[in-house]
C-alpha cells in the first residue's frame, strides 16, 4: 500500500462492517447448539478511524496560545484551551472544539502521549502497527476480538485501492452500501428456503461427502463444516431480512444505525468506521492545515452522536447498545506542532509517531479518566535526552514516561528511548484484548522480538 493509495481512504462512510458466515450466528458447541453474538454476555466493538494523523491541538492535549505566540506550535483555531480534569484527577488541555463532549465526559477515557512506532514515521508502517501490532503487518486484530469466531475485518476493495491485510479468508467483507443491497435482495428472495428442492439437494451432497471419507480426513472435515454452515443459512437470511435500514442523508449516522442493527441481530461483533469526510487529517500544506478546526469539529460531533445514539438504542430490556459495546476513536499517527522549514504564519504539519491520542470507552472500560500526558507544555521546558535524540528539529510533542503500576506519568527524563517506559499503541490494544477475554498468548509485543506490551489495568472495569 503506497501513500497515495492510503490517502484515498475515507471517500465513503461505513468502511468496515463485515460478516463471518458461521460466526455471525454464533458457533456450534459440542451439543450442536448455536451461541455467539446474542449470548448472555454480548460484547461488540466499533473503531472510528481518523486517517492521516490525529492533531491533538484541536482536541485534547491542546496547547495554550502562549505556545503559539512563542512560535512553537501553530494553532489555526485561535482560542485558548481550558483544563479538562479526569475522574482520576489527571488534567489535560482541551480545545473549545471538545465542548460538545462535556456532557459525555464520564462515558469515555482520554489517552494522551501514546507512542506508536519509535522507528517509522510513515502512514503505512503506523497503520500496520495499529491494525496488526507490527509495522510490517501480520494478522489483523479485528477478527481476534472476542471468541475465535469474531466476525469482522478491515474492508478490502470497497474503496478503490483501499487498505488490504491478510485476513485468512475468515470473513465476508461488506461496506454499508453492500449490506443495504444484500438486505434488499434477500427480502424478496426465496432461494435459501430449506423447503426448496435445490437447498435440500446441496445440503445432502455436503452430508454425503462428509460421510464418504475418513472422518479425520481434511476433505471430510471441510465438507462437514460446509454442511454446518449451510444449515445455518436460512436462519442467517431471516436475521438479515429483519435489519432495518434508515433513510438519512447523514451517511455517518446512517452507517452507525446500520452497524447497531447488525450487532443487535447477531450478524457481526465489530466494525471499522471511517467517517464520511471530504477532508483528511494529513495536513502537510498550510491550506489543509487551516481547515483542521472545521474537520475536527465534525469528528467531535460524530463521536458525541455515536455515544448518544448507542445510549438511546436498546439492546434488550435492561441494556442499551452503549452497555454492550466497546468503542475507540483514533488515528494511526499524530502530527507535529509545525513544519521546520515553513513560515510559522503559514505552516502545515508533518507526521509524529511519538505522540498519539486515543478515546476509549464503553463495555469493559473505566471511563471518565485522563491517562498519560506529553512534554513540551511550555516553550522553555527541558526535554529528555530520549526526546532530543528522536526529534532533533524539536517540532514534535512526545509522550512522557508512564508508570503502569500507579497509572501516573513520570517526571524523570530518560536519556534513551525505551518503549517499556511509555504508553504505546500495542499496550492500548492489549487492554482491549483483555476486555474481550482474548488469551494472553495472543497479546502484542512492545516491538519485534520484545516482551509483551503491558495491559493498562486501570482502564479495565472489573
Amino acid at each position: 500500500m503506497d501513500r497515495r493509495t492510503f490517502l484515498k481512504i475515507g471517500a465513503a462512510a461505513g468502511t468496515g462492517m463485515f460478516l463471518n458466515p458461521l460466526g455471525m450466528l454464533g458457533r456450534l458447541n459440542s451439543s450442536g447448539e448455536v451461541f455467539g453474538a446474542t449470548s448472555q454476555d454480548p460484547h461488540f466493538f466499533i473503531q472510528i478511524l481518523v486517517p492521516g494523523g490525529m492533531d491533538n491541538s484541536y482536541l485534547f492535549d491542546s496547547r495554550p496560545l502562549a505556545m503559539t505566540q512563542a512560535k512553537m506550535i501553530q494553532n489555526y483555531l485561535g482560542t485558548d484551551p481550558t483544563r479538562w480534569t479526569g475522574a482520576n484527577g489527571v488534567e489535560t488541555w482541551a480545545s473549545t472544539l471538545t465542548d460538545p463532549l462535556k456532557s459525555f465526559r464520564d462515558d469515555f477515557s482520554i489517552l494522551n502521549g501514546v507512542v506508536m512506532s519509535p522507528t517509522f514515521d510513515g502512514h503505512n508502517q503506523n497503520m500496520s502497527l495499529l491494525m496488526t501490532g507490527d509495522p510490517f503487518g501480520t494478522e489483523l486484530f479485528i477478527p481476534k476480538i472476542g471468541p475465535e469466531d469474531a466476525m469482522s475485518a478491515l474492508q478490502k476493495g470497497a474503496i478503490p485501492g483501499g487498505i488490504t491485510f491478510d485476513n485468512a479468508g475468515r470473513v465476508v467483507q461488506l461496506d454499508a452500501q453492500s449490506a443495504e443491497a444484500l438486505i434488499s435482495k434477500l427480502s424478496t428472495s426465496q432461494m435459501f428456503s430449506p423447503d426448496r428442492a435445490a437447498f435440500k439437494y446441496i445440503q445432502s451432497r455436503f452430508q454425503s461427502l462428509s460421510s464418504r471419507f475418513s472422518t479425520d480426513g481434511q476433505f471430510s472435515q471441510a465438507s462437514a463444516a460446509m454442511s454446518q454452515g449451510f444449515a445455518l443459512t436460512p436462519d442467517l437470511v431471516q436475521k438479515i431480512k429483519q435489519v432495518q435500514v434508515i433513510q438519512d442523508e447523514d451517511q455517518d449516522h446512517r452507517f452507525l444505525a446500520l452497524a447497531l442493527e447488525f450487532f443487535k441481530r447477531g450478524l457481526t461483533r465489530s466494525c471499522l468506521w471511517i467517517p464520511d469526510s471530504k477532508s483528511r487529517a494529513d495536513t502537510h500544506d498550510p491550506e489543509s492545515a487551516k481547515q483542521q478546526p472545521a474537520l475536527f469539529q465534525g469528528f467531535v460531533a460524530l463521536f458525541a452522536d455515536m455515544i448518544k445514539t448507542m445510549k438511546e438504542t436498546p439492546f434488550d430490556q435492561t441494556r442499551s447498545m452503549y452497555d454492550v459495546t466497546t468503542f475507540m476513536m483514533c488515528s494511526e499517527i499524530g502530527r507535529t506542532m509545525r513544519q521546520k522549514n515553513a513560515a510559522f504564519e503559514n505552516t502545515g504539519t508533518d507526521h509524529n509517531s511519538f505522540n498519539n491520542m486515543i478515546l476509549l470507552g464503553g463495555k469493559g472500560i473505566v471511563s471518565g479518566q485522563v491517562i498519560g500526558s506529553t512534554d513540551f507544555q511550555t516553550a522553555g521546558e527541558v526535554l529528555s535526552g530520549a526526546h532530543q535524540a528522536a526529534d532533533t528539529d524539536l517540532v514534535k510533542v512526545m509522550g512522557r514516561p508512564f508508570d503502569f503500576s500507579t497509572m501516573q506519568s513520570r517526571t524523570d527524563l530518560p536519556v534513551e528511548l525505551n518503549l517499556s517506559d511509555y504508553l504505546t499503541g500495542n499496550s492500548v490494544m492489549n487492554t482491549i484484548y483483555s476486555a474481550f477475554g482474548l488469551p494472553a498468548d495472543q497479546y502484542r509485543l512492545l516491538q519485534r522480538n520484545d516482551v509483551v506490551a503491558p495491559v493498562i489495568q486501570g482502564l479495565l472495569r472489573s
